[in-house]
C-alpha cells in the first residue's frame, strides 16, 4: 500500500510538471532580435537583457548570437560609442532594470529549464548551432570583414577619442 501511495503521489507531481512544461512551451516565443545591433541593444539594457535567461528557447537565440562572428564587430564599435555607455548606465539605475532582475523569481523560469534539461532537443539544436559549418567558416573569414578593418581604423580617429572627452558635457550623462 505504501509504494502504491508513493507511485501515486510521484505521478501527479510529473504530471503537474509536465503540465506546466507544456503551457511554457506552447506560449509564444518573446520578440527577439535579428541584427547584431539590435542584439547589441538588447543585450546592454539591463531592463531587458534577462529574458535569454528566463526561456530556454530565448536562451538557445541569444547563444547563436554571441556565437556568431558578425557580432562581434559591432561589440567593439559599440563599446568604443559613449552613446552606449550611457545607455548601458540610464538602464541599469532605471526601475524597469530592477523589475527585469526580480522577475527570476517566478517558479515557471526553474521548470522550464527543469523540462529543458531533459529535453533531448534542447541539447541537439545547442550542439548543432556550435557545430555548423556556416558559422565556422564565417569565423574563418572574420579577418576578411570590411567591418574589422573599418573599426581598427576608428580606433586610432582622433574624433573617436573626442567623443570621449566630451561626455561629461553630453547632457545624456545627467539623466543618470
Amino acid at each position: 500500500m505504501q509504494i502504491k501511495t508513493i507511485s501515486v503521489a510521484l505521478w501527479m507531481a510529473c504530471a503537474t510538471s509536465v503540465s506546466v512544461a507544456a503551457e511554457v512551451s506552447t506560449s509564444a516565443q518573446p520578440h527577439l532580435p535579428q541584427t547584431p545591433e539590435a542584439w547589441l541593444q538588447r543585450m546592454t539594457d539591463f531592463s531587458q537583457n534577462g529574458i535569454a535567461f528566463k526561456d530556454p528557447r530565448a536562451f538557445m537565440a541569444w547563444s547563436n548570437a554571441v556565437t556568431e562572428p558578425g557580432l562581434y564587430p559591432v561589440l567593439v564599435q559599440g563599446m568604443m560609442n559613449p552613446a552606449l555607455s550611457l545607455h548601458m548606465i540610464n538602464s541599469a539605475v532605471s526601475p524597469a532594470a530592477v523589475r527585469n532582475m526580480a522577475s527570476f523569481v517566478d517558479p515557471a523560469i526553474p521548470v522550464r529549464w527543469m523540462s529543458a534539461a531533459v529535453d533531448p532537443r534542447f541539447y541537439a539544436q545547442m550542439a548543432t548551432q556550435f557545430a555548423d559549418p556556416g558559422k565556422m567558416m564565417r569565423w574563418v573569414m572574420l579577418p576578411m570583414d570590411p567591418r574589422v578593418a573599418q573599426t581598427a581604423a576608428q580606433m586610432i580617429n582622433p574624433a573617436q577619442a573626442m567623443k570621449w572627452v566630451m561626455l561629461p558635457a553630453d547632457p545624456r550623462a545627467w539623466n543618470v
